[in-house]
C-alpha cells in the first residue's frame, strides 16, 4: 500500500496506469569483475518508477555475494544510481515485504536506453549467480 500510495504523489502520472515489471538478468560468473548490461526500456512503458534487485538463487552465501555487489544504472545516459552504488540497498531481502527496498525514480521509459554494471565481490568463497534487475514501470495511460 504504501508504494502504490507514493504513485499519487507525482502530479505527471495519471491514476488509471497499470504496474509493469521488466527485468534483465545479468549473470554473475566470476568474482571481482564487472559484468555490463545493456537494453532498452519496453516501448508499452511510459516511466520507470521503482528498481528493485532479486535472484532465484537462495542461500546466506549468494545473499551476501548480492550484498557486497556494487553496480552502476543509468538511463538514456542519466546517472540513477551512481558508480559503486552499494546492491544491498535495493536487493530483496527475506521477511522484508517486497516493496521496503525498491529505488524509487520517475524515469522516462518508452524505449529508453538502459545500461550499467554489476561489479561482483572478491570473496573468497565466491559461487555464481544471477541477479535480476527489476525495472518497475507504469503503462501508458489508454485515451
Amino acid at each position: 500500500y504504501t508504494f502504490l500510495h507514493t504513485l499519487s504523489l507525482h502530479d505527471a502520472l495519471p491514476i488509471y496506469v497499470r504496474l509493469k515489471m521488466q527485468i534483465i538478468t545479468v549473470k554473475i560468473n566470476s568474482p571481482a569483475t564487472r559484468f555490463a548490461f545493456e537494453t532498452q526500456a519496453q516501448i508499452t512503458n511510459d516511466r520507470i518508477i521503482g528498481i528493485i534487485l532479486t535472484s532465484n538463487e537462495t542461500g546466506e552465501d549468494i545473499t551476501k555475494q548480492i550484498n557486497e555487489s556494487t553496480m552502476q544504472l543509468t538511463i538514456d545516459n542519466e546517472e540513477i544510481l551512481p558508480d559503486g552504488f552499494d546492491c544491498s540497498l535495493i536487493s530483496a531481502k527475506s521477511g522484508n515485504s517486497f516493496f521496503e527496498n525498491i529505488y524509487p525514480c520517475n524515469e522516462r521509459a518508452d524505449g529508453s536506453l538502459i545500461k550499467g554494471y554489476i561489479a561482483s565481490s572478491n570473496s573468497a568463497s565466491f559461487t555464481p549467480f544471477t541477479v535480476k534487475i527489476n525495472l518497475w514501470s507504469v503503462t501508458k495511460p489508454k485515451k
